[in-house]
């Protein structure tokens, strides 16, 4: 017993002690490294805002996927770097109901890039993280639950950005900034309504993810900020078209020019009718028809149905048909009320894609024949509270490689246009509109060529370009480097297989510009 009371003595000396150096000198809670995760090879559990905020224990350390509308939050901005504690939830997503889930990562690239109300699709690990938050002794302890993300999965083209996680807490210029006396984060997430919610566990647990049959891999565009579709009559968004102007001794396709100044643009061979039907043929071939009262028909043959991914506004994807397989995409569609869907193939290929709602209906149907390449449904009306796949198969039985590309015209849509198919030493034009358009041109290719890919564009603007396979992954130069984000021209490129290739071009500052583009087999 004489022993226990002096050890206990000391014991409460030394808690004294730590409880006063806890005061006068806070310690910010030591970061953490991001996870190492190739989200889009693993399976993510989809989940929503208000379920993050109700069952936080349910998700902890979980690999969630969420959607929302980005806003920024007020940068820490002290005297003194050494005494700055910065809140490791830096932006935040929030939903319909207001609903607000705290996030972090990548704050200086979203911060720069992207207006507040731009609707985000994020993965990743949903943390609850204890700390100090504030300036010198003024900072406070703190325990909060927000989402560490890992990836940005719509729009995600932010990922081919040089993405910083864990972004200095300094000012950067970026629109809205506003250097403000540091606000320490709430213990709980809470609504912008006022509410606090109750965190009940679910005793279910976290859901098991079931894989899908055939997913692709999504490869980003750029597409960033705010853009305006132009309205057709009955519905259709206008996309101009580009201007091919073909070299000495190489065949042209049909050239197709642009409309002049004060015009509105119409998609080459499209016919709009105050119907409300609209008439897509690219390059004088396939045939869009959108039709709400259409009746679903059955696909020629015996085919296997493979589910492959989501697919987005504001992005590309790729996919492998095998024949007599159809491929069912699910189409999110954000808030869109009319979308353009673009499909290019290899030149073999004869496909069909079908744009079908939730009851079976074929909403837009569209033919792309052997030797078509590439054909576009412009202007497709669409209910966002529906639910709408797209379905990919060969009445022929022919197999390859494709790409599609979607383009929303929701309030925060930008253009993200399929322009065209190009053969060697053919050259095409077209505008890059402002605000992160991205376009993508395709080409077909075979193992072992050498190719350069020579872009031109007005003073003052630089086009950056990346190359990439028909699955999407990014194409290596002779010394190893991926083609990526390359300034102006990729020269002396080997293509490491048959088949069809996707060009994606960006102003590097985001400004519109006319240009042209050439590929060449050397």
């Amino acid at each position: 017993m004489r022993k226990i009371i002096p050890a206990l003595f000391v014991l409460l000396i030394l808690m004294a002690a730590c409880s006063d150096a806890a005061e006068t000198t806070p310690t910010p809670f030591p970061p953490t490294q991001t996870p190492r995760s190739v989200l889009r090879k693993n399976q993510a559990f989809p989940v929503t805002l208000t379920d993050l905020l109700l069952n936080p224990e349910t998700y902890r350390d979980a690999l969630v996927q969420v959607t929302g509308r980005y806003e920024r939050r007020p940068l820490l901005i002290c005297e003194s770097a050494a005494e700055t504690y910065p809140s490791p939830a830096t932006w935040a997503l929030k939903d319909e109901n207001g609903m607000v889930v705290e996030a972090g990562e990548y704050d200086d690239t979203l911060r720069s890039l992207l207006p507040d109300e731009l609707t985000l699709t994020v993965t990743g690990y949903w943390e609850e993280w204890q700390g100090v938050v504030g300036c010198g002794k003024q900072a406070e302890s703190t325990t909060l639950w927000y989402l560490k993300v890992t990836d940005i999965v719509a729009p995600s083209p932010l990922a081919q950005v040089t993405l910083t996680p864990g972004g200095e807490m300094v000012a950067d210029g970026g629109v809205g900034d506003t250097a403000v006396n540091p606000q320490t984060p709430g213990a709980t997430p809470i609504a912008d309504t006022g509410g606090i919610p109750t965190a009940t566990p679910d005793d279910a647990g976290i859901p098991t993810p079931t894989a899908v049959n055939g997913a692709m891999t999504p490869t980003p565009n750029l597409g960033l900020g705010g853009g305006t579709a132009t309205p057709l009559p009955g519905g259709g968004t206008a996309i101009p078209t580009p201007t091919f102007m073909p070299q000495a001794g190489v065949t042209p396709t049909t050239a197709v020019t642009l409309p002049p100044s004060g015009a509105t643009p119409t998609p080459a061979g499209a016919t709009a009718t105050p119907g409300g039907s609209i008439t897509a043929t690219p390059n004088g071939a396939p045939t869009a028809t959108p039709n709400p009262l259409a009746t679903a028909t059955n696909s020629p043959g015996n085919l296997t149905d493979v589910i492959m991914d989501d697919v987005y506004t504001e992005d590309v994807w790729f996919g492998a048909l095998a024949s007599g397989e159809k491929h069912i995409w699910d189409v999110v569609l954000d808030d869109s009320s009319a979308i353009t869907i673009s499909v290019a193939v290899e030149p073999q290929m004869s496909i069909t894609f079908d744009l079908v709602d939730e009851n079976g209906g074929i909403i837009a149907s569209q033919d792309i024949p052997a030797s078509g390449k590439m054909g576009t449904a412009a202007g497709i009306p669409v209910d966002p509270a529906l639910f709408y796949t797209l379905e990919i198969y060969s009445p022929d039985g022919s197999a390859g490689d494709y790409a599609i590309t979607l383009w929303g015209d929701d309030a925060f849509a930008v253009p993200n246009e399929a322009r065209g198919y190009l053969e060697y030493g053919q050259m095409g034009s077209a505008t890059l509109q402002a605000d992160g358009a991205s376009h993508y041109w395709y080409f077909y290719g075979q193992a072992g060529e050498v190719v350069d890919i020579v872009t031109s564009f007005e003073p003052d603007r630089l086009l950056l370009i990346s190359l990439y396979d028909g699955q999407g992954d990014v194409v290596v130069d002779a010394n190893g480097d991926d083609v990526e984000l390359v300034d102006r021209e990729a020269l002396g490129i080997p293509l490491p297989e048959t088949g069809l290739y996707a060009i994606w071009l960006i102003e590097n500052d985001f400004q519109s510009s006319n240009y042209t583009i050439q590929v060449s087999r050397n």
